[in-house]
């Protein structure tokens, strides 16, 4: 089997193939000249929502102190995912998870506000009665999540 190339070497190119092929934002987009004129159905614009979520997802990840004291980003991702477009709901959703173990509790650690936990509650709540499943998965992601 010398000529059959080895199983880390397939992934390599296969990631090189992906790389490769997968779309780029147009220069105008990265260079923020066609930022206002694009519209939000615009695929461009989904393919830029969804790097930024990945890059929130990454966020979480490395330094999630500065994403765990506030709940405005938790409302406005669970709002976005019963209305973004398909191409970029995976990584919203992404980016929810790593949100949800962000604000899973510690043990050892001291509990969140009351306020925070109420205003948390009430968004998984409505978030599990929406009519969009994936906001309902999310949801369920976000309570298993928080033990």
């Amino acid at each position: 089997m010398a000529g059959a190339p080895r199983r880390g070497h397939r992934r390599l190119a296969y990631s090189m193939q992906v790389l490769t092929t997968a779309p780029r934002p147009s220069p105008q987009v990265l260079r923020g000249e066609a930022t206002g004129a694009l519209r939000t159905d615009d695929p461009q614009s989904a393919m830029m929502r969804g790097l930024a979520y990945g890059t929130l997802t990454k966020l979480c990840q490395r330094t999630p102190q500065h994403v765990q004291s506030d709940t405005k980003l938790p409302t406005e991702l669970f709002t976005a995912l019963e209305t973004e477009q398909m191409a970029a709901r995976a990584p919203l959703q992404e980016a929810l998870a790593a949100l949800a173990s962000v604000h899973a509790r510690r043990i050892g650690a001291p509990p969140p506000p009351p306020a925070m936990l109420a205003t948390l509650r009430s968004l998984l709540l409505r978030s599990a009665a929406s009519t969009s499943s994936h906001a309902r998965y999310s949801s369920m992601v976000w309570i298993a999540d928080g033990r």
